[in-house]
């Protein structure tokens, strides 16, 4: 924590004083608001963008539409959807619809200090850690609107701006009982919100239930049947229970079930490429299987992109707004450069930091160092889209239900393949394999799959790309090898599908986290211990396998794999075109930062911030 002295009163909401657990979670520091400490030009630096209006007609298909907007909206790194008027889903925990209702439907709530996410010491494992108690939703309702209540009670705001409220809240469900005369405006709160951050000044924080899987939950849109059957099966394996959804049939909701905008159909559907790896990967939590957010004002997700670089949905059910930032793709690697910048005594502590999902920083900070960066005000029942690839973050205004997960429309494709570059210099393991899916779609028959032969040109000259790296890989493995007395291409090259070798379809590499998907290299001795052909040396000069004993275990075959690639861009000379743009991207520009310095301080015993807008608030 910041060395600066912190209150160290609290206060508990009323009527939590007979539970001596729930008055620990149902309190809060006694802090308020200090609108004459905000930025005198105001914290809405970023630039606003537009939102878009679907037809009817273009509401029938959610790949179509994105992917027709992605190049728009990569300039802003995401975009704003406001459904046509017909859109009307029925919340599904109050319905019943699957067998989780709003007295079934627990969840753990997280602690996250708002005035820690940019000003703290570079401390080993900072995060949120789930608090030892589950909530329901009234009951973390009622704590929302109170903590919201107390924090901008004095002085009285002027509501001037958006309004942080929903208007069609469900009030019969969740009654505010902690009224207020006037509610804070969003840009009242956002500029508290980045009060806080900025100078960490004074301890403030808010309750969060976020990332709750919704295959173990529920989800707030009625399941299609084969997710409902999961929710059955997860119920019964864990809790020991068989849970009953109404008896009574809603064609409503029945409707909304298969809905094509129903997220929990959009990862899988026919026009997401994760169509392709169903089989193979299996329903990935918080990626091909959404998550549920519980929001309360000043909870925040902090900056990141997205696993795997994979766009995201994200849907509010009900409750006030959330205000979202992002940066372009385009500007990734500039938005990193400026992140370390600005606070290189936590990357130095944690290289790793932008994968773990607790730091903010204000947008003025990005800007300032030449990052582009863009704002929207998500209200409910809309939808936010992030782009492949992009850094975003942003924050809720209050009491709020979200939903959100990833999908891969075409687009996205040369992102997915760029991220496990990056993510193998890092050591980041993946979350799905691109070799697998650049596999699945060359061997796609494009005249049963009509639209699809332009992905599987894309497709195509990835995989090119990606065969020329493995024989580059090879004559840097052979000089190693040969280093050790053995040849590399002497060793045994097995292949999974004939039933020799072994499976290495959710293996990674033992040292870089490499996806072994298409081939790893293992020793009979431990069939457990593989790698990637360049850390397979390891295996005999660290692991002190017997060199008789090294093998090649191949899902597919290397030369079967050049002939479909061949066969693909022969047949099409597109792929030319398609092929240069490629490696025009995937050599990437070098980041063009200004270096502006550290936003803190070390003054002995922990930070304080060095900016002129965080120091005018002590």
């Amino acid at each position: 924590p910041c060395s600066f002295e912190r209150e160290s009163s609290v206060e508990h909401m009323p009527g939590s004083e007979g539970d001596s657990i729930r008055r620990q979670v149902c309190q809060r520091p006694k802090a308020r608001w200090r609108p004459e400490c905000g930025d005198a030009d105001g914290s809405i630096v970023a630039t606003t963008i537009p939102s878009f209006r679907p037809t009817e007609e273009e509401w029938e298909n959610p790949m179509e539409y994105i992917s027709g907007i992605t190049e728009e909206a990569s300039r802003w790194g995401m975009t704003h959807i406001i459904p046509p008027e017909s859109w009307n889903p029925p919340f599904a925990i109050e319905q019943n619809s699957d067998g989780v209702d709003l007295d079934t439907f627990e969840f753990a709530v997280k602690r996250q200090p708002t005035s820690e996410l940019c000003c703290r010491d570079a401390q080993e494992g900072f995060g949120f850690a789930p608090l030892k108690i589950s909530c329901r939703l009234k009951e973390f309702s009622e704590y929302a609107d109170w903590a919201k209540a107390m924090h901008f009670s004095c002085p009285e705001p002027t509501g001037t701006g958006v309004s942080s409220e929903d208007a069609q809240r469900p009030v019969h469900l969740f009654p505010n009982k902690f009224p207020m005369k006037v509610s804070p405006s969003v840009e009242e709160i956002e500029r508290e919100f980045w009060r806080i951050v900025d100078s960490g000044s004074e301890h403030v924080e808010a309750l969060y239930g976020s990332d709750l899987d919704n295959g173990c939950h529920g989800s707030g849109f009625p399941l299609p049947a084969w997710r409902r059957e999961l929710l059955h099966h997860y119920f019964r394996e864990h809790h020991g229970v068989d849970i009953v959804p109404k008896e009574e049939v809603d064609d409503t909701e029945e409707s909304y079930r298969n809905h094509p905008w129903n997220i929990n159909n959009m990862p899988c559907s026919s026009g997401s490429l994760l169509h392709y790896l169903k089989e193979d990967a299996g329903l990935v939590s918080g990626v091909m299987v959404p998550w549920v957010y519980a929001g309360s004002c000043f909870s925040s997700f902090c900056w990141h992109i997205e696993d795997h670089a994979l766009y995201s949905v994200n849907y509010i059910h009900f409750g006030s707004p959330k205000v979202w930032y992002a940066v372009p793709s385009d500007a990734s690697r500039e938005f990193e450069e400026a992140m370390q910048d600005a606070l290189p005594h936590l990357f130095g502590a944690s290289p790793s930091l932008l994968y773990q999902l607790v730091t903010q920083i204000h947008p003025r900070e990005l800007i300032k160092r030449g990052v582009p960066v863009y704002r929207v005000v998500h209200p409910p029942r809309t939808f936010v889209v992030t782009m492949p690839n992009a850094y975003h973050s942003g924050f809720n205004t209050g009491f709020n239900c979200a939903e959100a997960v990833n999908f891969a429309a075409p687009p996205w494709l040369r992102y997915g393949s760029a991220i496990v570059r990056k993510y193998q210099k890092s050591r980041k393991p993946v979350t799905i394999s691109q070799d697998a899916l650049l596999c699945k779609l060359v061997s796609v028959n494009c005249d049963e799959h009509a639209g699809m032969s332009d992905v599987i040109m894309q497709a195509a000259c990835e995989l090119h790309l990606r065969l020329q790296e493995i024989q580059e890989d090879w004559k840097t493995a052979k000089v190693e090898f040969s280093k050790l007395g053995v040849d590399l291409d002497s060793i045994p090259k097995l292949c999974q599908k004939d039933g020799s070798g072994v499976s290495t379809k959710e293996a990674d590499c033992a040292v870089c986290n490499r996806d072994l998907w298409l081939f790893g290299l293992y020793s009979i001795e431990n069939d457990e211990d593989k790698m990637c052909l360049n850390h397979g040396h390891l295996l005999l000069s660290h692991r002190q396998y017997s060199s008789d004993s090294i093998c090649f275990s191949y899902q597919v075959r290397i030369e079967e794999l050049e002939s479909m690639v061949s066969r693909i861009m022969e047949a099409h000379e597109e792929t030319n075109e398609i092929l240069k743009d490629l490696q025009c991207f995937h050599a990437g520009k070098e980041p063009k930062v200004q270096k502006c310095g550290p936003l803190h301080k070390a003054n002995g015993v922990g930070c304080i911030c060095a900016n002129s807008h965080a120091l005018m608030n002590k």
